[in-house]
Parts: C-alpha cells; structure tokens; sequence
C-alpha cells in the first residue's frame, strides 16, 4: 500500500474527520520557527500538532499549508517568527479569520533539540499553554514527543513540574541546563518533564561530558559529577 506524503496525509485526514460543530473554534497552526537546516523538520512538527487537532474533533483545523496559502507568504512567514509567543503574533498585525492558533520553535543544541510549542486564544491575546521538550538528535522520537503533549497543549492543560537536584564532587560548580547557566552546586532546580541535558564546569578542573536526564512529572531525577582537577603547568625549564 502507498503511503501518502505527510502533508497530504493531513489533508486526507481533514476531509475523513468527522465535521466540526458549528461553534467550534477554528484553529490555526503554523511551521515551527526552525534554522534553515530545519525548516522542513518544523514543518513536520506543526504537521503533528494539526493531526492531533484533527483527531480531537473540537477544532476547525486549518495546517501549515492552507493557512499560508489563505494569508499569503510574507505574512505568513512574520507568525512563523514569533515562534508561538502571542505579544508578538498581535504585534505582526496580520488580520486573522481564527480563534485560535499554534506556533512553535525548534533549536539545535549541542547534542540534542529543544522543542518549544505554544498554543494563543487570538480572542484575548493571551497564551492557553505551552510545552517544551529536548530530545536528542538523530531520534526517531522527535515528532512523537510533539505529538504526545499536543493533546493537553490543545486542552489548554499547564505543563507539570518535576524537580532535578545536581551535585559535584567540588561546591560550586557552574551549572547549565539545557545550554542555559542555571545556578552552582550543590543546586536544586524546577524543570519541565522530559528530557534534560546537564553540564557542570569549574575553572581549574576538566569539564565533565554533558549528561542527558529524564524527569518525569512531580518527581526528582538526580545527577552526580565528579571533577577531575586539572594537571599542573609544568614549570619553564631555566637552565
């Protein structure tokens, strides 16, 4: 059996769906905004979300491609560059025949993805939930993982918490989650559930390997690291 293209796959899908309710509210969703590289893999991702809209039956769902054919390239590529952040889609000042709408972005990291989706009530102006996730490259789970929060994101459910403690064998280590400087050993931290990439660092010894940690919702993942003191410089030979 062939297996259809995934955007007309999507299309396939919207006119197999059962009809939306006549109140129901129309929804948007846009590439994620991506590094050239990328592009097609954000697409992929906005292409997740709009099934999973699809399949809910609550939304009228317009995807990637029919919204930019309805409000044109230009205007279409200023909403991808907001990345789903609402001051900026009301800021782009493009006229919108929709109630609601999704975006999001896709970076590259060292050695993973960081995933940000968001979904906006264009009635108010106000974000309904957001989502972030870091997946390592060259996984298949990519588009999964984005498939799996899409149901709570577009039932406007809040991302959890879980809580993600690190230590060092040395105080006060430089701490970076997620690329981002974070805090200094021994130090306890707030985190969204999924995937973490941790990497600790102090002037005067050998930077450890980044390490990946899952954290599940409401619980405590921790990571211990042992820093190897640098050699010492050798002495200028003076004879």
């Amino acid at each position: 059996m062939r297996r259809l293209p995934p955007f007309a796959a999507l299309a396939a899908m919207l006119l197999a769906a059962p009809a939306a309710g006549a109140d129901a509210p129309r929804l948007f969703v846009l590439a994620f905004k991506a590094p050239p590289a990328l592009t097609f893999t954000g697409k992929r991702l906005a292409q997740a979300v709009a099934t999973q809209a699809v399949k809910t039956g609550s939304f009228e769902v317009l995807g990637p491609d029919e919204v930019e054919e309805r409000l044109g390239h230009r205007a279409y590529l200023r909403l991808v560059e907001c990345a789903g952040d609402a001051r900026c889609i009301a800021d782009a000042d493009v006229p919108l025949s929709a109630d609601r709408i999704v975006g999001g972005q896709l970076k590259q990291l060292e050695n993973t993805y960081q995933v940000t989706v968001s979904q906006v009530d264009l009635k108010t102006g106000q974000p309904i939930a957001s989502y972030a996730r870091i997946v390592a490259i060259g996984s298949r789970q990519l588009v999964a993982e984005i498939a799996q929060v899409s149901g709570p994101l577009l039932r406007g459910e809040p991302e959890g918490k879980g809580s993600l403690f690190v230590s060092a064998s040395v105080p006060r280590a430089e701490v970076r989650v997620d690329g981002n400087s974070t805090g200094y050993t021994p130090l306890s931290v707030r985190v969204t559930p999924g995937r973490h990439s941790v990497e600790v660092e102090k002037p005067g010894y050998v930077k450890a390997a980044p390490q990946t940690v899952e954290v599940a919702d409401g619980s405590l993942a921790e990571v211990a690291v042992t820093l190897t003191p640098l050699p010492p410089t050798a002495e200028p030979d003076r004879r």
